[in-house]
């Protein structure tokens, strides 16, 4: 589900995320700060991150108890919210093409984890040929 949310929106988003999960795994970028927050277990109160003004720049979390991915980027005066449930079974079943993808982060040299789908498709500047393409990705936590 990709969604945009206001403000009150996405606090409403964040509180329904804590109550789904205890054992998050990602991390968090406010405005304002070059810090990266790495979240492990509960998330914070929402109230918490917002303080001098502050606000959710973007955050990418994962459950691996659920199995439940969520990416919040902040666009101009909304938030995009995107949600993939279990991105991780899907990767494991094998039947589509996926990539899976590291990148070195800034916390403490920690990986973050995507995996991509890709699905074939036919391309008219193709010759009407099927070529993989991205359909969506998800964050599956750090390493």
């Amino acid at each position: 589900m990709n969604d945009y949310k206001t403000r009150l929106e996405l606090e409403a988003k964040w509180n329904e995320l804590a109550a789904k999960a205890n054992d998050w795994q990602g991390y968090i970028c406010l405005s304002g700060s070059a810090d990266i927050t790495e979240i492990t277990g509960g998330l914070p109160l929402f109230s918490g991150l917002e303080q001098k003004g502050n606000f959710i720049f973007e955050a990418n979390l994962y459950s691996k108890e659920k199995d439940f991915s969520v990416s919040i980027r902040q666009l101009d005066d909304k938030w995009l919210v995107k949600e993939k449930d279990k991105p991780l079974e899907k990767f494991n079943a094998g039947k589509e093409a996926f990539i899976e993808q590291k990148l070195i982060s800034r916390m403490d040299g920690k990986k973050m984890k995507f995996i991509e789908l890709w699905q074939a498709e036919k391309d008219e500047l193709c010759a009407g040929l099927d070529i993989l393409k991205p359909k969506w990705i998800a964050f599956v936590g750090l390493e």
